[in-house]
């Protein structure tokens, strides 16, 4: 698109370029007759050297062979043969107005204007541009609306004396007002004030600054309208050299006019001849002051060509600067629709951040509920080790001590931990309202951005500033609770890993102390059967101890009424003698082997019952029963002292069991303890 409006802008630039060369090549026409030959050489000469010097840019019109009609303004058709005569010669009212406007210099400005179609903004393409500028070629442009700029003129003033006949014409054109806007004129002016322009900060320039600056499309209508001025400018040049084409066309003829007249003069009147020579120091004086009127346009036109260069850059650079504004708004309008979908996917986060909310409040109040049950429960039980450790106190107080301190310390970890839940879940609650607050902010903000899409682009800009920074601010603050839930995470596995350690550190100690006291009681029952037999044992001893007592008693007995006997004996038989062959033979087998007969002692002799040896027999027999019945008490005493110590050691084994026995209830509690706070630390964990 901006290329070909380039290349049509080029083309038209390429017409304009034509004009100075045109108005080169109508130098000196006013010389004699003799000297025709030689000013058309260097006319030749001239024009050649110009069209070299214009790059190739020439718009003069090639003679031809051939005659070419020619319209005038007002409908007067002329011939121009190749022989420089002219058939059907009228001259027309346009071009007599214009040599006379042409002589008027210097030019000013005056309120006359020139008009621009109106063309809505939001079709303003290059194509538009173009057609608004200079019409299609079936429909020329008519002169509505817009004004653009203004261009005045003095008036001219009064022109050099010209021939009756041109006078005339010129007596019977309209006058020229500052409304007919001539070519010439409006072409000054448009040069002059394309000067000013230069002059003074150009639009484009504010218009790149404010377009660097965050401008917006409206400073792009307005340097399209700029555009749409110079173009105009183009156009009013344009014209002014299809007049000057005229016009030089009608100074050929009026040349060639005035040669006939002079051949002619020469041959009939020599008055005629001065008057033709008057003549043609006018128009040489014309012609004079028309080639420092072309020369001036022709340096005007290669400012005006410098000047579309620049413009051709701007206009480049321009195109490119639409570009990126069109990428930044496409950018920008990506930018919405991701801002809206972030919107939204921060909505439906709140929502389920709100739904876990809701899920950890009702894990807390049955936390709540299962701690209170834990609490009766709990108390349930140390009512129950209470009443079952009430004969323990006194032994156990240390214990009970440190377990209430342990309790104690236990429940206020419990009520920190609680109020720390608490503090955290409270903080949660204001960060989720804030996070509510932020995403009704930055709902709010891409609402305005929606409804200002064609405001500003700063303001754009900075709204989407605003939400990136929105954007960043949540994207942290979701790192940092994801950090938060992760060190959480990392400090209940923690805490789970520390509490299973503790836990199977305590399943392992009451292990221990289950298998001590399993070991003690089997002991214990080892030191009851030895007990059992110790005691059976010493019953035993105690029954051969009375059984030795009772034949102790016996034998005493025996013995005091052997010595009793053997007393009444030795009193009674004192004259008798003994024999000694009778052999030594205790008391009990002389018992057994001669027992005494009441019936036949006194049918037969009196037999002695002791021989003389008989108290040494005695003796040693009483002395053998002594030394049994002491052997076997020292034996009894022995196993008695055993006995009282296997006793002792059972009294050791059953406190040693009683010990054992409290230390397994301490673990057993501790136990249950444990697997409390195991328990409740299951129960906080779905709440984080």
């Amino acid at each position: 698109m901006w290329g070909s409006w380039l290349d049509q802008i080029q083309k038209r630039l390429d017409d304009v370029s034509g004009l100075a060369e045109q108005a080169i090549i109508m130098g000196g026409g006013d010389e004699e007759g003799e000297e025709e030959e030689e000013d058309e050489g260097k006319e030749t000469e001239k024009v050649e050297n110009v069209q070299g010097t214009s790059g190739g840019r020439s718009m003069s019109p090639q003679p031809s062979p051939e005659p070419k009609p020619q319209q005038g303004t007002h409908g007067t058709t002329f011939l121009i043969h190749a022989d420089d005569t002219v058939d059907g010669y009228s001259l027309p009212h346009e071009g007599v107005a214009l040599a006379a406007a042409a002589a008027s210099m210097p030019f000013q400005t005056k309120n006359a204007s020139c008009f621009l179609p109106a063309t809505p903004t939001e079709e303003l393409t290059g194509s538009a541009v173009m057609t608004a500028v200079g019409g299609t070629e079936k429909e020329p442009l008519p002169v509505v609306g817009l004004p653009v700029r203004l261009v005045e003129s003095l008036e001219a003033p009064a022109a050099p004396t010209m021939p009756e006949t041109v006078v005339e014409v010129a007596a019977a054109a309209p006058k020229l007002t500052t409304e007919a806007t001539t070519p010439a004129a409006v072409a000054s002016t448009g040069i002059d004030t394309i000067a000013q322009d230069d002059a003074a900060p150009h639009p484009y320039s504010c218009q790149q600054s404010l377009l660097a600056g965050g401008g917006n499309e409206d400073q792009l209508l307005r340097f399209q309208q700029v555009l749409a001025e110079e173009l105009e400018v183009s156009r009013l040049l344009r014209e002014e050299k299809c007049c000057l084409q005229d016009r030089i066309g009608t100074l050929e003829k009026e040349l060639r006019d005035l040669r006939l007249f002079k051949k002619n003069a020469l041959l009939a009147d020599p008055k005629k001849l001065e008057a033709l020579e008057r003549e043609g120091m006018e128009l040489s004086t014309k012609l004079g002051n028309e080639r420092e009127r072309y020369k001036l346009l022709y340096e005007k036109k290669t400012q005006l060509e410098s000047r579309v260069e620049t413009l051709e850059k701007k206009l480049a650079q321009c195109a490119l600067k639409e570009e990126e504004f069109q990428k930044s708004i496409a950018a920008s309008h990506t930018d919405c629709e991701a801002a809206k979908q972030h919107a939204e996917e921060l909505r439906v986060f709140v929502e389920v951040q709100e739904s876990k909310l809701q899920q950890l409040q009702r894990q807390l109040t049955s936390a709540k509920q299962s701690r209170a049950e834990l609490v009766v429960e709990h108390e349930k039980e140390l009512a129950q080790q209470k009443a079952e450790l009430t004969f323990q106190r006194e032994s156990m107080s240390g214990a009970l001590v440190s377990l209430q301190r342990e309790k104690e310390a236990i429940a206020s970890s419990l009520q920190r931990t609680q109020m720390e839940y608490e503090r955290r879940i409270q903080e949660l609650e204001n960060k989720l309202l804030q996070a509510n607050r932020r995403a009704d902010q930055a709902e709010v903000r891409l609402t305005d951005h929606e409804r200002s899409v064609l405001a500003p682009l700063r303001e754009l800009r900075a709204a989407l500033d605003d939400v990136e920074r929105q954007k960043r601010l949540l994207m942290e603050e979701v790192e940092y609770w994801k950090g938060e839930c992760s060190a959480a995470e990392r400090s209940r596995e923690s805490e789970k890993k520390h509490f299973t350690q503790r836990l199977a550190d305590a399943q392992s100690e009451v292990q221990v102390a289950h298998d001590e006291r399993l070991a003690a009681e089997q002991e214990l029952q080892e030191f009851r059967g030895k007990h059992s037999q110790a005691h059976k044992a010493l019953e035993r001893a105690l029954e051969r101890a009375s059984d030795a007592e009772a034949k102790k008693e016996q034998l005493s007995i025996a013995l005091e009424e052997v010595v009793r006997r053997m007393e009444d004996a030795s009193s009674s038989n004192n004259n008798i003698s003994t024999p000694n062959s009778i052999s030594h033979v205790g008391i009990g087998e002389m018992t057994r082997h001669s027992p005494i007969s009441i019936e036949g002692g006194a049918n037969s002799t009196r037999v002695p019952l002791f021989q003389v040896e008989t108290t040494e027999s005695v003796g040693d027999f009483c002395r053998g029963s002594r030394s049994r019945a002491e052997r076997e008490l020292v034996r009894q005493a022995v196993e008695i002292e055993r006995l009282r110590r296997v006793e002792e050691e059972g009294a050791e084994a059953k406190r040693k069991l009683l010990a054992l026995a409290a230390q397994h209830d301490l673990l057993m509690q501790m136990y249950g303890e444990l697997q409390e706070e195991l328990q409740k630390s299951q129960l906080e964990r779905p709440s984080k």
